[in-house]
């Protein structure tokens, strides 16, 4: 293992209890957290958690994510917000990528009450994936094997396999591959799905175009096909429409005659109307008389029914009171003799009962006498049988006590000869502890632990000075690549700035001069290339000399070959020395270097004026032939003046260009040699790094083979150690057992003598209890005999009372039950009678004669008779009205049958005159459809044409068009655009299938790297385990153990069985035992790929003192390459640590941080 990077400090500021900003430093590699129960210590393990990505408010011990927001208190507010920062100290460079050369690296979160949640790195905003990808592969993610909370420890060693894998994953370092892997899936997913559909598109598009390729051709028949159908069309519809012309004037003359016809029926009908309207009044007039009368004739008969039935309801009322009167006098006979049979009943009973209570009370007597006596006799068995009892607990208590010597002389027998076979084998083993060869091979050990501790140390050291020489070169590798970009970046914009500017010079030149590129010119100086000029004066000199700026320089006007006919207008000039000549005025050859061209124009005799004012004051004095220019190209002489746009001085300048070509040339040739001078320098520094990083990892190796080496070592010193300490402390039990043994023999023959004689005396003293056993038989059997006798008569005078108290219950009921029978009959009595007059009162009431209750009836059937008379005459009248008004209505019906018949007739006329007029509209309306006019139609159509042949010809088009069936006017034009469609959809299947080759390349080679990492950690952290696990129980042995042979799938499974144990699964370990084997598993995976931190929440809570100290131990050696940060109330996990720091909630609901340096503290006080 090798130092990571380390947790320097942790700020807090409105983080569940600590309200106010905090911050807490880690200075050493060993910090304690402690504190009362209760005050917050565990809400910087969340803290750390939370700033580190955790998304899951329950592993926060909250709800929701603005549960971690400072909630407020008995004295004080909620606050708006809580952010967490984490500062690391990176001066080893061990994160990777574009941090490695950031000393420190602060990770901060903030969250609103709104629940809006942000990262910070490095003071920059940045996404909660940034946070996670940092951390990536280091085992300190939110979920990383480097935060054990409260009661997670034990979690770990039982979760399910596939959980217990994500540690191994992280701690190999593959996470960041799976992530990878995951994302590779997903895009091979969604390219599979793009490749399904294009394919699925294009096969659909191959049918469509075949589909519109068929379309295509069709389309310029259905065209033609359709003018001459329009053309047949239009001098059908006209044709139709003449005739239609024709039939309408003959149909309304059909609608007049029709409608004469329909006023006659009318007024035929309107006639018979009037007389039914007559008759049916006369018909109303007798229907009410008629109804009065059937109304009297009515309330009669119901009269005359309802004194009939009054009639029938005395009668029968009558004779059902005769019957019931009867029944009455039945009823009183028969009560009547039963009254008088209980009566008689009665005295019989009670007689009988008297008799029973004196024999009763004579029983009683006799029984109360017997009771007495037999008391008696069973208090004398009584005595009796304690007696006996007695004599058979002393004898019991004999036996027993011979029997117990006997058996306590038995076992302390047994007892003596297990003692001598248990004491021979003391001190058989007591000889074979043989502990001199075991301490000498343990001293042994113990120097060379301290031997490779050293070397260890020595490499450790050496690895830490190498380390920092690594990372400050690869500052400067850093430096120098930063540099080398600069000056590549520099040298390519001056090569692209060169490149433009002579593509333009090279533009212009061949543009003025083509005459230059032939062969033999090609190698000759040109005018632009050595004229050399001050740079404000180039405008003017290119002024002067024109297109001969362009021309080629020559030292002798012979080298110009002019014996053929030239074929280019051309320029050629020979050098010329400046002359030195004293003037008054400044010329334009003073402005230049160097050789000369000749001219035409003596350069000489040209002035340089700085302005136009001053030109102008020169040109007076100036001779014939000498002429003045100025900065901006104005050129005068005697009589003229020439000047140029100001285009060409800021564009077209061939010497400004050609001059800044050259400074150019000059920058880019420097620019490359620095960027080669920076590369060779990069590269030797990458060639020294890379030296130093193979000696890194030839040091890293070293140490980890000294570390392996030395926890072997330490696990066989340890291992015969502990053997040595268990055999002294055997051989000190054994002493001690021999001597108890010893003391234990000598006390038992003691016993057994003791219990000899005790057993003598007992025999002795069974030798009287036969004699005193046959006296106390006799006396019972006595006793025993009387008694029953007692009891005999006992029973026969109790078997008597009974049957007598029987008998005297039984006439006791009877003669209650006689007297209730008679009271219920009285009351019968009594009721009857009352019944019987009742009866006879209504008998009476309804005995009177027939004729006086006939008599309404007589009259009410006298006037009945009269109403039927009436009735029946009013009828015959009312019938005879009904069948005139039938005639009537017979003789309206036809005549209103004729007047339908005939509106019928003519409104069928008037819808067929309405359907010729549509139909006629109709055929115009289609020919306006068709964009012709009826009356223009039928000017062009023949005098002999006939419809049947044109509907003949159509019918014939029709069926062409129909061949042909469905056409798409517009085929070719989609068949172009599909057709292009569809050449972009192969090209984009053929992208899509190569993407997907190289997505799964990348899967398969993800996935070798995957197993190879995995395999290498599991062996490791299995190996680690296994040597960490008996260190931690003082023995017994632990592994890993693979679900399945494939890595990737496979999950991870935890065997462990403590000293002495041989439990099957984990689960049935103990809490303690749990938590020991799951910080061996979690340091073991700290061997292989050691966090930045480790943070332990009271993982020793389960712990005794003795594991307490083998776990700080471990802490304590794994400290030197892990920082630990442990929340503890153990006293032995306390005087671990270097730094403490106290968490104390002096004020209700808030925490705060007092921070202790043990060391400091220790030397403070040894001081004082």
């Amino acid at each position: 293992m090798t130092k990571s990077m380390r947790l320097k400090q942790l700020k807090l500021s409105g983080f569940k209890s600590f309200v106010d900003p905090t911050v807490i430093p880690f200075p050493s590699q060993l910090v304690a957290v402690v504190g009362p129960n209760g005050c917050g210590k565990s809400n910087i393990i969340d803290a750390v958690r939370w700033v580190m990505g955790e998304s899951s408010a329950k592993n926060l011990r909250g709800e929701s994510m603005v549960d971690v927001i400072f909630n407020g208190s008995s004295n004080r507010k909620p606050v708006g917000q809580a952010s967490v920062e984490l500062v690391f100290d990176n001066s080893l460079g061990k994160l990777s990528g574009q941090y490695v050369s950031f000393q420190e690296v602060a990770v901060k979160r903030l969250v609103t009450r709104d629940g809006d949640s942000t990262y910070f790195l490095n003071g920059t905003r940045c996404r909660r994936r940034d946070i996670n990808d940092l951390f990536l592969g280091t085992g300190a993610g939110a979920r990383g094997y480097a935060i054990i909370g409260q009661d997670m420890i034990s979690k770990i060693i039982e979760a399910r396999p596939d959980d217990l894998k994500t540690y191994l994953e992280e701690a190999a370092g593959v996470s960041k591959y799976k992530e990878r892997k995951r994302e590779t899936l997903q895009r091979i997913s969604n390219t599979r799905e793009n490749l399904d559909r294009v394919q699925d598109i294009r096969e659909e598009l191959g049918k469509q175009l075949a589909r519109l390729e068929r379309q295509a051709k069709a389309a310029e028949r259905y065209t033609q096909l359709k003018n001459e159908e329009r053309r047949y069309k239009s001098e059908i519809l006209t044709l139709k429409w003449t005739e239609l012309n024709q039939a309408l004037a003959s149909q309304r003359n059909k609608i007049a005659e029709s409608s004469r016809v329909v006023e006659q029926h009318k007024a035929k009908l309107a006639t018979c109307k009037n007389e039914l309207v007559q008759h049916q009044d006369f018909l109303h007039t007798g229907n009410q008389e008629l109804q009065a009368i059937q109304q009297q004739y009515y309330q009669v008969s119901n009269e005359i029914a309802r004194l009939e039935e009054s009639i029938q309801q005395r009668i029968t009322e009558k004779n059902r009171i005769a019957k019931e009167m009867g029944e009455i006098e039945r009823d009183l006979d028969e009560t009547f003799k039963r009254l008088q049979s209980d009566k008689s009943q009665l005295t019989k009973s009670s007689n009988a009962y008297e008799l029973l209570q004196q024999s009763l009370s004579t029983l009683h007597a006799d029984y109360t006498n017997q009771v007495s006596k037999l008391k008696s006799l069973q208090f004398e068995v009584s005595q009796n049988q304690e007696a006996w009892q007695s004599f058979l607990t002393r004898k019991n208590h004999a036996l027993r006590e011979i029997e117990l010597a006997s058996l306590q002389l038995k076992h302390l027998s047994e007892r003596k000869q297990d003692t001598l076979l248990r004491l021979e084998a003391l001190n058989r083993e007591l000889y074979e502890q043989d502990l001199e060869p075991l301490e000498v091979e343990v001293n042994e050990l113990i120097q060379k632990e301290q031997s490779i501790t050293e070397d260890l140390q020595e490499a450790q050291r050496k690895l830490e000075n190498t380390q920092h020489q690594a990372t400050s070169l690869r500052a400067k590798v850093v430096e120098r690549e930063q540099q080398l970009r600069n000056a590549e970046i520099n040298a390519q914009q001056i090569a692209t700035e060169y490149a433009s500017l002579l593509a333009a010079q090279q533009s212009a030149f061949q543009a003025k001069n083509e005459w230059c590129s032939l062969p033999e010119w090609q190698d000759k100086t040109r005018v632009i290339d050595e004229i050399l000029v001050e740079e404000p004066w180039q405008f003017a000199l290119e002024v002067v000399l024109g297109d001969s700026v362009h021309g080629i320089m020559l030292d002798a006007l012979e080298e110009a070959s002019l014996n053929t006919t030239p074929t280019h207008s051309g320029v050629f000039v020979v050098r010329e020395e400046k002359s030195s000549m004293p003037t008054s005025y400044p010329r334009l050859i003073d402005k230049m270097k160097g050789p000369i061209p000749c001219w035409i124009y003596s350069l000489q005799q040209i002035f340089a004026a700085e302005n136009l004012t001053e030109a102008r004051q020169w040109l007076t004095f100036l001779s014939e032939g000498q002429s003045v220019i100025t900065m901006d190209g104005v050129w005068m002489g005697r009589g003229w003046i020439k000047t140029a746009p100001q285009q060409t001085k800021d564009e077209a300048s061939f010497l400004t260009r050609q001059k800044v070509l050259t400074r150019l040339s000059k920058k880019k040739t420097e620019a490359n040699g620095e960027v080669l001078q920076i590369q060779q320098e990069t590269m030797k520094l990458q060639e020294v790094l890379n030296c130093i990083f193979d000696e890194v990892e030839s040091l890293k190796a070293l140490v980890f083979d000294t570390q392996n080496n030395l926890h072997q070592i330490k696990a066989v010193k340890d291992q015969k150690l502990n053997t040595l300490v268990q055999r002294k402390k055997r051989y000190s039990i054994l002493q001690e057992e021999i001597e108890t043994l010893t003391t234990t023999l000598e006390s038992l023959t003691e016993e057994a003598v003791h219990a000899e004689d005790k057993a003598k005396n007992r025999e002795l003293e069974s030798c009287h209890f036969d004699e005193e056993e046959e006296k106390l038989l006799e006396v019972r059997k006595l006793a025993e005999s009387s008694l029953d006798a007692y009891q005999h008569q006992l029973e026969a005078i109790q078997q008597l009372l009974r049957q007598t108290q029987l008998q005297s219950d039984r006439e006791a009921l009877s003669v209650e039950q006689c007297k209730s029978s008679i009271q219920r009959e009285e009351k019968l009595i009594d009721s009857l009678k009352q019944k019987q007059q009742e009866l006879l009162l209504r008998y009476k009431e309804l005995n009177i004669p027939e004729e006086e209750v006939r008599k309404p009836l007589l009259e009410k059937t006298n006037v009945f008779n009269e109403l039927e008379a009436s009735l029946s005459n009013r009828q015959e009248t009312i019938d005879t009205l009904r069948q005139q008004i039938v005639i009537i209505n017979q003789v309206a019906k036809e005549a209103e049958s004729l007047t339908i018949a005939a509106e019928e007739a003519l409104q069928q006329q008037k819808l067929e005159e309405q359907a010729l007029r549509i139909r006629a509209e109709g055929y115009v309306d289609s020919l306006i459809d068709l964009g012709l006019k009826p009356e223009t139609v039928r000017e062009t159509i023949p005098k002999d044409a006939s419809r049947t042949e044109h509907e003949r010809v159509l019918k014939e088009i029709e069926e062409k068009i129909k061949r042909l069936g469905a056409i798409n006017l517009v085929a070719i034009e989609e068949y172009q655009t599909e057709l292009k469609r569809k050449q972009h959809l192969d090209h984009q299947y053929q992208d899509l299938s190569e993407a997907l080759n190289t997505l799964e390349k990348a899967i398969a080679k993800m996935d070798d790297e995957t197993t190879t990492r995995l395999k290498a950690t599991f062996d490791h952290v299995n190996e680690s385990f296994q040597m960490l696990f008996p260190r931690l129980f003082g023995g017994g042995r632990a592994k890993l153990e693979l679900t399945c042979d494939n890595l990737l799938e496979a999950g991870v499974m935890v065997t462990a069985q403590p000293p002495g144990k041989r439990n099957s699964t984990i689960h049935m370990l103990s809490g303690g035992e749990k938590a020991m084997t799951a910080v061996a598993l979690v340091f073991a995976i700290f061997h292989l790929n050691p966090a930045p931190f480790c943070m332990l929440d009271e993982v020793d809570a389960p712990l005794d003192d003795a594991n307490v100290r083998r776990f700080c131990s471990l802490v304590k050696e794994m400290s030197t390459c892990v920082q630990f940060l442990f929340i503890t109330h153990n006293k032995v996990t306390m005087e671990l640590a270097d730094q403490l720091i106290g968490v104390t909630m002096r004020e209700p609901g808030v925490s705060r941080i007092v921070a202790v340096d043990v060391e400091e503290a220790l030397s403070y006080t040894q001081r004082h």
